[in-house]
């Protein structure tokens, strides 16, 4: 299990990197999971909910791709699936719109 710190940290040090990914296009979904190892990793775009894992992260949420995402709106994806992963060990997250 990853703990809160680190998750945390491990959310700051990529965060940018998500978001660019996340405003590189209109449409679709990709993951971001999260890793013993240390690693966060982005899953390839998906234009379908619910994104496959070739290998299995400790926790992992969707981000959708919008030109117009904010950092608030990616900073309450993590805060809320880092929670669920804490509060009941579920490893997957989807925020409903």
């Amino acid at each position: 299990m990853i703990m809160e710190k680190t998750a945390r940290e491990m959310y700051a040090k990529n965060r940018e990197k998500i978001m660019q990914k996340a405003r590189s296009s209109n449409s679709g979904f990709f993951g971001v999971g999260f890793y013993n190892n240390f690693s966060v990793l982005l899953s390839e775009k998906s234009t379908r909910p619910g994104i496959q894992w070739d290998n299995n992260p400790e926790f992992h949420f969707q981000v959708p791709c919008k030109r117009l995402l904010n950092y608030r709106y990616l900073d309450e994806l993590f805060t809320e699936a880092l929670d669920n992963y804490l509060l009941t060990g579920k490893k997957f997250f989807v925020k409903d719109e």
